[in-house]
């Protein structure tokens, strides 16, 4: 089975060197918010947000500064569902996944 390119908009939108650092640093800093939240839910066995936020906004603030409130909440909740789907999904391995996903994927 042939290794799947991942899709690079670079070449079909016209970015500026800029925009292109932008983004790449919100995408970093993203995946540092999802690692942070994945690695709080097992720490504390549990995917609910409104309990996990007080342990990890500030740190996910202080790790992302330049990170726009509404994308770390999100990317908070998506890190949770991920969880939560692990769980259901791998009911005799539960709570036992890496703070990473495969190939460094963004949510």
């Amino acid at each position: 089975m042939e290794k799947r390119k991942p899709t690079v908009l670079w070449d079909e939108i016209p970015f500026t060197e800029d925009q292109k650092t932008f983004v790449l640093d919100t995408i970093n800093y993203a995946a540092q918010v999802f690692a942070l939240f994945v690695k709080l839910a097992n720490e504390h066995q549990s995917t609910s947000y409104k309990y996990l936020h007080k342990f990890g906004y500030i740190p996910a603030k202080t790790l992302s500064p330049d990170l726009p409130t509404a994308l770390l909440q999100s990317t908070a909740q998506q890190a949770l569902a991920w969880v939560k789907s692990w769980n259901s999904n791998h009911t005799t391995q539960q709570w036992q996944y890496r703070e990473q996903k495969k190939h460094n994927s963004f949510p």
